[in-house]
């Protein structure tokens, strides 16, 4: 859960130190992501993977592809991702609101979205062709999925084996904490020059005014698929409320999801603490509803 009352002013320094450190927006946001361009200017920590035969390799896009026959189509290399619940493709699925809640022109949609089209029996979903998801139409009697793409960088020589960092902390990041800060303290016109660099090289128009909102929107869709949305959300006091609402809308499109799903109430805030460590220290009492 977030702190109850946060130092915004003493975040707000540290972030200001930063900006005056070596970083910078690199130019294409796409880029960002490129394992040719690791530990950019743009990239403050970043988890380092190597592809090849030594353990160091990486494998999020295996997993995050639709669970599909011929994983050739998407990643170059002819394979499958169909075994196995832990070892299977189709996790971390982009959905249409996300999709629909990116404004017209934004860069980063296509560079962090793709589809996969083709046919469908049963489970096994076979690939034809990969599109972006801006103004896209499917074709008649086809079956698509949309995927991420940020770790999409094929082709690719060995299965499950790529080469892709995962970015933890990136400039555009501290830029929008910074913002978020300021407009927390309202100090909203101070708080544009630092969306306003997120945005234009986005492609988007700058803002002549600011709110939270637009920051928190902001933040959303620069660190898509980041890992950052939950902890955002806990920290903006909204969580309950946003994935009640995620909830509601998924469970009207797939009625195989249980009614229960999506529950998110205040003790789902915090993590159980688990039985082995209770049983080391009897001093410890479980939190609330576990």
């Amino acid at each position: 859960m977030s702190k109850p009352s946060p130092d915004y002013a003493k975040a707000e320094a540290e972030l200001i130190d930063i900006t005056n450190m070596n970083y910078a927006l690199i130019d294409d946001y796409a880029d960002v992501f490129d394992p040719a361009m690791k530990n950019n200017q743009e990239s403050i920590f970043e988890v380092q993977y190597k592809a090849g035969n030594e353990g160091q390799q990486s494998d999020f896009i295996w997993r995050f592809i639709p669970k599909t026959t011929n994983t050739e189509a998407i990643l170059g290399l002819r394979g499958t991702n169909l075994r196995g619940s832990l070892s299977s493709g189709g996790w971390n699925v982009p959905t249409q609101e996300l999709v629909d809640s990116y404004e017209m022109g934004d860069l980063r949609l296509p560079a962090s979205i793709a589809i996969a089209e083709g046919t469908q029996e049963g489970d096994a979903f076979n690939t034809e062709r990969v599109v972006s998801p801006v103004g896209y139409t499917p074709d008649p009697g086809k079956v698509y999925y949309y995927f991420i793409k940020k770790y999409l960088h094929p082709p690719y020589a060995i299965e499950w084996n790529t080469d892709d960092n995962w970015p933890v902390y990136r400039y555009s990041g501290a830029l929008l904490l910074l913002a978020e800060c300021l407009v927390k303290q309202d100090k909203n016109g101070e708080a544009l020059p630092y969306i306003n660099q997120v945005r234009t090289r986005a492609g988007l128009p700058s803002l002549a005014s600011v709110t939270f909102e637009d920051v928190a929107s902001e933040m959303r869709h620069e660190l898509a698929f980041e890992n950052h949305r939950w902890t955002d959300l806990l920290r903006y006091g909204t969580a309950i409320e946003t994935m009640n609402a995620e909830g509601d809308r998924l469970k009207e499109l797939y009625g195989w999801l249980l009614p229960i799903s999506f529950n998110v109430t205040k003790n789902r805030l915090i993590y159980a603490i688990p039985d082995r460590e209770i049983l080391i220290n009897d001093n410890l009492v479980q939190n609330p509803d576990y």
